[in-house]
């Protein structure tokens, strides 16, 4: 940071405003509505000064500053302070979480709205990866001559319901057989760890048995490795139009195409493994899509382990602070919901 008190002051001020009006920002607007103690042309000098070292810029239709994506890093690095969350909001989302009973997907959704509604930003929550969890049970059944359905339960409270071609017919004791087997050897283990001991469970089976089994592995485990078994749950998608900085109809048009490419936004989200808050700003983000956005992520965690991301996407004058504030308070209660989910099936 090399910026002195007195120019932190006024380029807070600055993103203060800016943030809460959309418009540009000048100095008798500084001087008026800030008590920094410094006179309008005091504060003028001192925001050329923060146009040279790129903190500011000018807009060509106005002679009023605008905060850069750099005065933004600065500002949510060193000079923001996280508002506390308001009473009303901590309680309902309190009461609306009680109603989910170890339905995490269900809990996704609603903490994307939830996201959506208290921010008016475009919202997204990630369901686990279903390869990097803990499983607790799965079951094979028919589901068509050639095919059949996998259901999978893991510890973290996912569902999961996966069909998988099989080119063959597998009679049902047969499957019930090789959902014992997996079963047995999960406790508590991923897909890719009970592998080599189901290899060794295979002489309980006889030959053509053991052969099915061995085949049925390497594609439950693509099946179980594949982004199309995550989901994403968004909300608010169109609130971006509610911003001036996307009235342009290309820029719109371009973030709203965003949404049709799943694959894209779940390495968004799965960007993050790290536990905490992230925020990136304009162009520090990869994506054109939201080069001109703010993208603000939050991790939820069960035993230590990252299960998945929440977060928001809005335009870089976003509010920082709240945002930040509500991502804390649901992560922290999607992990005590968890927490109890499991305390309670284990009794």
């Amino acid at each position: 940071m090399d910026l002195k008190e007195r120019k932190l002051k006024i380029l807070n001020a600055i993103i203060q405003d800016y943030i809460s009006t959309a418009e540009p920002v000048g100095s008798r607007t500084i001087a008026k509505n800030y008590n920094l103690g410094v006179s309008p042309a005091t504060i003028r000098n001192k925001m050329a000064d923060l146009e040279e070292m790129g903190y500011l810029e000018q807009p060509h239709t106005s002679s009023g500053r605008i905060p850069s994506d750099k005065a933004y890093r600065l500002y949510v690095d060193h000079l923001m302070r996280v508002d506390k969350l308001n009473g009303v909001i901590e309680e309902t989302i309190n009461r609306e979480y009680k109603k989910f009973t170890g339905e995490l997907e269900n809990m996704l959704s609603y903490t994307s709205k939830i996201l959506s509604q208290f921010t008016n930003y475009t919202s997204l929550a990630l369901t686990p990866q279903l390869y990097e969890s803990s499983i607790k049970h799965i079951q094979l059944m028919p589901l068509q001559e050639d095919k059949i359905l996998m259901v999978i339960i893991s510890k973290e409270g996912v569902v999961k319901n996966i069909p998988i071609e099989t080119k063959k017919i597998i009679e049902v004791d047969t499957l019930n057989k090789f959902s014992n087997i997996l079963n047995e050897c999960l406790k508590g283990s991923n897909i890719f760890q009970v592998e080599e001991q189901v290899i060794e469970k295979l002489t309980a089976l006889d030959k053509k048995e053991s052969m099915i089994l061995q085949e049925l592995m390497p594609i439950i485990r693509k099946s179980l490795s594949s982004p199309e078994d995550i989901k994403i749950y968004s909300n608010g998608i169109t609130n971006i139009f509610n911003f001036p900085e996307f009235k342009d109809i290309e820029r719109a048009k371009d973030f709203i195409d965003l949404w049709e490419k799943k694959n894209i936004l779940v390495e968004l989200l799965s960007h993050n493994k790290e536990e905490g808050i992230r925020i990136s700003i304009g162009k520090e983000n990869k994506l054109k899509e939201i080069k001109g956005c703010s993208l603000i992520t939050a991790t939820y965690q069960f035993n230590g382990k990252v299960l998945g991301t929440i977060g928001v996407i809005g335009p870089t004058r976003m509010q920082y602070s709240k945002v930040v504030a509500l991502l804390d308070y649901l992560t922290k209660q999607l992990e005590k919901s968890r927490r109890k989910t499991i305390q309670k099936e284990n009794k």
